[in-house]
Parts: structure tokens; sequence; C-alpha cells
């Protein structure tokens, strides 16, 4: 056992590394030599608070079994530096609601969201990301939502738990968001309970090999703010690691702009959004594949917000009017909607593009036979066929809509029986 001195306010390197040693242990987070100093304080400052004169007693009160235990509970709290704002990276919650979000909603079938916001301090990302999904509800309609939030820190859960912060805390949000979520107290600012209610705390220690395995699986979307910085490389790979298998295929993960894990862990393909990193899990690359105004534009033709889609739709072609994907897919709502003459001239725009355009032909061809322009009609089916066979241009269109070549084929030949019995 150490030689532990009474009434010492300063400890040795030696000392450092047995409360060090013991820290990581019992929470995962390790304390870097620079921060001695820091820990040294906070030790002190406990012990003052309890009436402990020694560090031996204390470090003695810390090996208790039970590692959430008073003593060291407390501790963890003062050695955490809980430093966050909401919206801390404004530019992650731009990157969910008009990426991330849209993608998710246009694939996934079973409507539900899961969202975990691990390392969460007093609350402010997880309550972030509440309110970016209370601003995405109409794309979010009939969606089951569930978005934990966990922290090693009892204090700072429970400072969490209360949605009660300063003027400094909120000072990134704008302006209509504080007064639509917020109502002042004093001179600070209470949450809405409806988006307290929308978040689920725990205590977690990330590293832990008890950690709740079953209860976090199945997630889309994790946030994990300085992941690189609290842990050990060994502890960084392996809280990554279940990372990994926490998620969804493919699912997401949001970290700090200023960490790179790709030279820690090979798992997730990093994916440049609006100059930061967004780390995905799976080889297939949907977000890499799929423009996020596209993917908006699908989620709105699936709700029938047909008025919303070819507005996203007008705003690509008004930066880019020989946008292909943006033309087939106005003209695909303008068929849904019943304008006919409007979707053939977005079909033929996108044709005069490139005539090779595999869906353009074919949903043209379904215009003309809807039109009662049986020639055009059965030209256009014909070319969708000859196509097939020989060099033809694909789109993100085939992508969003999971139209492979032998549904067009089908659909393409199913067209033609029905222009067979046609009449006049």
């Amino acid at each position: 056992m150490l030689d532990f001195k009474p009434l010492k306010t300063d400890f040795t390197q030696e000392e450092f590394e047995k409360f060090r040693n013991l820290i990581e242990e019992r929470s995962g987070v390790y304390i870097e030599d620079r921060n001695l100093d820091s820990l040294r304080i906070s030790i002190v400052t406990e012990m003052s608070i309890n009436g402990i004169d020694s560090f031996e007693e204390y470090y003695n009160l810390l090996k208790d079994r039970d590692p959430y235990q008073e003593y060291l509970r407390n501790l963890i709290n003062l050695v955490l530096v809980n430093e966050a704002s909401f919206y801390q990276t404004p530019v992650h919650f731009d990157i969910l609601k008009n990426t991330i979000l849209p993608e998710i909603i246009q694939r996934k079938e079973d409507n539900k969201l899961s969202i975990w916001s691990a390392g969460c301090s007093t609350g402010e990302e997880p309550y972030s990301i509440a309110i970016t999904i209370a601003e995405a509800a109409d794309l979010l309609k009939d969606y089951e939502i569930r978005i934990i939030a966990s922290d090693v820190s009892q204090n700072a859960l429970d400072i969490a738990k209360e949605g009660l912060y300063s003027a400094e805390k909120v000072k990134a949000l704008p302006a209509s968001i504080i007064e639509k979520y917020f109502t002042r107290e004093g001179s600070d600012f209470r949450l809405d309970p409806e988006i307290i209610k929308m978040v689920e705390f725990r205590i977690v220690n990330l590293v832990r090999d008890d950690f709740p395995f079953d209860e976090f699986k199945g997630l889309d979307i994790i946030f994990s703010r300085n992941v690189t910085v609290h842990f050990k490389l060994e502890s960084t790979r392996k809280v990554l690691d279940r990372y990994f298998h926490l998620l969804n295929d493919p699912g997401y993960l949001f970290v700090d702009p200023s960490e790179d894990i790709t030279s820690i862990y090979q798992g997730f393909q990093p994916i440049q959004f609006q100059g930061v990193k967004i780390y995905m899990k799976g080889t297939s690359a949907f977000i890499g594949a799929i423009p996020a105004k596209l993917s908006l534009a699908s989620v709105y033709l699936r709700q029938k917000k047909y008025d919303l889609a070819i507005k996203v739709c007008d705003d690509i072609l008004s930066t880019n009017p020989g946008n292909v994907d943006a033309l087939i897919f106005e003209g695909m709502i303008k068929f849904k909607m019943g304008d006919l003459s409007g979707a053939e001239a977005n079909l033929k725009k996108s044709l005069q593009v490139n005539d090779r355009i595999l869906v353009a032909n074919l949903f043209l061809a379904e215009v003309y036979r809807e039109l009662g322009k049986r020639e055009e009609a059965m030209r256009y089916y014909d070319r969708t066929l000859q196509l097939l066979d020989e060099e033809h241009v694909e789109t993100n269109v085939e992508r969003i809509i999971r139209l492979r070549g032998e549904t067009i084929s089908r659909l393409a030949l199913d067209g033609k029986k029905k222009l067979a019995t046609q009449t006049g």
C-alpha cells in the first residue's frame, strides 16, 4: 500500500497514477498527465467536503466494490469537464435534419428512429437532437422516436433532467428556437417539458464489460463528442467497436469535427458534408449515392405532399436547370398529380440532356399511354426495352424508388400489353 501522508495537499506521480488508474477502471475516463493538477484539486476538494484527512483514507473509500458509490461518483462529477452548449456544432444538426433524416425515412419501412447521445453531459446535445426532431415533425409523422442520452456522471444527468440552462448555454440557438422551446426564468431558460419528455436519460459506463448491449442495439444514429479525448487508445477502440455493433446497417456516427477516428478504427466509412465528416456503418453508400435534396423530395412524395416535393425539385433546378434527377423526379410527381403535360415537358427535357436515360424513356411512355398517344407510347416502351440490352444511363431516381432492370422490363412489357388492349 502507498505511504500516504495526512493533510498533504499535493501528491507524487506514483500517487496520481494510482488514482488515475482507479478512475479509469471504474468510469472508463482516462486522466492525461497534463490534468494532474485538476485531479489533485478535485481530490482535495472532496476530502475537505467529507472531512477526510489523508489521501490513504480517501483512496480506500474510492476502492469500494460498488463502482457508483457516493465518494467515487462525486469525484467523477468534479473531474469530468461538462462543458457543453446547445447546437455546439450547428452544422451537425443541419445535416441531421436535411440529409440524414430524409435518407433514413425514404429507406426504412418500420417507422422507427433510434438515436443515442453517448456522453451527454448536462443534456444540451440530446435536447438539441430532440429540438431538431421536433422541427422535422412533418417528415417524421407516425414515426416512433427514441432518444437515449447517457453519461457516467450522475450530477450531470440530474442537471440535464431539470432542463434549466444559462443564457451562455443557449446562445448558439436561433432566436426563433429559443422563443418556441424555452421559457425565461430570471437570467436562465427553462426547456419545454415536451422536449424533456422526448429524452430517456441513463447512467452508463461506455467501457465496462457489463454494458447493457441489448438495451441499446438497433440504433440508427449515435452522437459521441470527444470519444478519442476521454479514453486511452485501447478503450477508444473498444467504444468505437461497441458503437459499430449497436448501429443498424446503414447507421451514422457523429463525433466532434476535430476528431478523426479512421486511424483508430476501420469499421466506419467517412462521408464529407458541409466541411465536416460524418461516419457511416455499411458498405452501401446510400447517402453518398443520393443527393440530400432528392431524398427529401422522395419523402414528400411518399407522404403525398406533392407541392412540397415539387418545391424541392424546383429549388434544385433553379441552380442547375439540366439536373436530370430533378427533372425526372418532378415529372414523376406531376404524373402522380395528374399533370400529364407538365410530366411530359419534364421528361422530354431530361432526354434532351441524354436520350439514353432508361427511367425517363419508361416514364415518358407511361405519360403518352395515359394521354392516349399510342404511337408515341409504343415508341418509348420499345426504346426502354432496347436500352436494357445496350449501354444506357441510370440515375439516382432508380435508387430512390428501388427500380431494378427486371422491374423496368416488366413495366415496359405490361405497358405494351395495355396499349394493345386499348381502343382508339
